[in-house]
């Protein structure tokens, strides 16, 4: 009886030190926002950019690139979309099982700021918002904000956007989460709309404050991003592929690499290396077009 009296006292205090995750708000757990076009909810937006897509939890992501996360643990929660295969499907479902299933725990490390680690967690937290049109723009979100909604999210057992109703494997996802609609990205042939449209996902890699500091590129402010990109060629990464090729070309889109990361999947015979985002879904065709337009119309600033 004293054995199982003292399992029974340590049983209860790993469940009293289980990080608490607060109340649910549904309604503020299932409003949708928009990436690029693609319907998330907001906590699990900010989630997916901030840990899983083109970072280390993403399924992708091997090698220096998982920066210390262990192997299987991903937290891929991107929906599949039309340019999607039933091999997404599948990552989404190992992704939000494990978000889940690590629901506590996670948000405990993201509340003490452990997570996402070192400079990484440093970085703005990136927001994201639609009109009554659907119409998605990108805004700041203080990191106190950005964090609450995880909480919540997390907190409502973490209900996910599984799909869009464009999807060819839309009906393989609907066990997962709600099909939306995709959205339009608000995308224009500036660099200013580009530069706000691209940074939440190329920030993480590539900026001062991001997991992994690929400042050739640098996306840490609007200045920093067009210096490194117009007329710049490419020194390093994709293990020497791509090196020498011109970032962005002042009127010539299709020779331009930033173009081809983002219009092209990896494995194209177009592309070297690998699409960009890294490990995260594609851009729409409006933005690879809106950066397109905006490179063959000079690539001005």
């Amino acid at each position: 009886m004293r054995v199982v009296a003292v399992v029974l006292t340590m049983s209860w205090a790993v469940v009293a030190c289980e990080p608490d995750l607060g109340a649910c708000d549904m309604t503020a757990a299932t409003k949708v926002a928009y990436l690029n076009g693609t319907p998330y909810y907001e906590g699990q937006a900010l989630l997916n950019t901030s840990c899983a897509g083109g970072s280390c939890h993403a399924n992708g992501a091997t090698g220096d690139g998982r920066n210390g996360a262990p192997h299987g643990l991903n937290f891929d929660v991107a929906p599949v979309t039309k340019a999607s295969s039933a091999a997404d499907v599948g990552v989404l479902k190992t992704g939000i099982t494990e978000v889940r299933e690590e629901a506590s725990e996670l948000w405990g490390l993201i509340d003490e700021g452990e997570m996402p680690p070192g400079k990484a967690g440093e970085r703005p937290a990136p927001a994201f918002y639609s009109d009554a049109a659907g119409t998605m723009r990108v805004a700041g979100l203080d990191l106190a904000d950005a964090k609450d909604k995880v909480r919540n999210w997390l907190a409502c057992q973490a209900p996910i956007v599984a799909a869009t109703s464009d999807s060819a494997v839309m009906n393989e996802a609907m066990a997962l989460g709600k099909v939306e609609p995709p959205g339009t990205a608000a995308v224009g042939a500036t660099f200013e709309s580009i530069y706000e449209t691209l940074t939440p996902q190329c920030a993480s890699c590539h900026s001062a404050n991001g997991a992994y500091k690929q400042l050739v590129v640098d996306f840490s402010t609007k200045d920093t991003a067009y210096a490194t990109l117009v007329s710049k060629t490419a020194v390093t990464g994709n293990g020497g592929m791509c090196m020498g090729r011109t970032l962005v070309k002042p009127n010539d889109c299709a020779n331009s690499l930033l173009w081809q990361k983002l219009k092209y999947a990896t494995g194209s015979p177009e592309l070297c290396g690998a699409s960009m985002p890294f490990g995260a879904a594609m851009v729409s065709a409006d933005v690879a077009q809106a950066v397109c337009d905006w490179i063959n119309a000079g690539a001005m600033k």
